[in-house]
């Protein structure tokens, strides 16, 4: 979502599985591991460590696909720290990533509705 001076801005957000409640929402110019971990240290602070948590395969979340490369990044160390298991979406099968599509969806159309955000 473009800010008002047109600045991008990418929406990190963390929400519970069955009622669907997000548990922590916030914009980044450029998600990165660090923003990653924040935010989701703010989920927790609120509602609890969870047993399991489901992300996608970028790169802030994972480096199950680098190749071995890396070794762990700060998502999964924070993880790993909490004894979280990490589930992450098998690449090319869209329908397991439906329902956070659908949230992320309803977010951006509500967001289209207002005038962009200053910061």
């Amino acid at each position: 979502m473009p800010l008002t001076d047109g600045t991008d801005t990418e929406v990190l957000m963390f929400f519970d599985d069955h009622s669907r409640f997000v548990l922590a929402c916030a914009a980044h110019h450029r998600g990165r591991g660090p923003d990653v971990v924040a935010t989701f240290r703010a989920a927790i602070s609120d509602n609890g460590v969870p047993a399991a948590v489901l992300s996608d395969n970028g790169m802030v979340f994972t480096t199950r696909l680098a190749g071995g490369r890396g070794g762990r990044n700060a998502f999964q160390s924070e993880l790993a720290r909490l004894h979280v298991e990490q589930r992450t979406f098998r690449p090319n099968h869209p329908t397991t990533c439906g329902k956070v599509e659908r949230v992320q969806q309803t977010l951006k159309k509500w967001l289209a509705t207002r005038p962009p955000p200053r910061t």
